[in-house]
């Protein structure tokens, strides 16, 4: 009796940790879900839901054409005065 009387309030206190971190993950996905939705209302996105089985996902290589290209330096001579550090 004397184990259950030790270990409750540590169970206590996880299982509150618990159910606040699943609501979090909760709202967290329920905002995204609905803010995909309005963009895909709006014509803003692609219309394709986060979380939902169409459309494909990004490769790495999509990811690295969308990059600018010229983050190291300008382009040409015109920009070479407006050069960020």
């Amino acid at each position: 009796m004397e184990y259950v009387q030790v270990l409750l309030p540590t169970i206590v206190v996880a299982l509150i940790f618990w159910f606040v971190v699943r609501s979090l993950f909760r709202v967290d996905r329920n905002e995204r879900l609905a803010e995909a939705e309005a963009d895909a209302r709006a014509g803003g996105g692609t219309g394709v839901v986060p979380g939902s089985s169409t459309g494909a996902a990004a490769s790495d290589e999509d990811a690295e054409d969308a990059r600018p290209s010229d983050a190291a330096g300008p382009r040409d001579a015109d920009d070479a005065g407006s050069a960020r550090p």
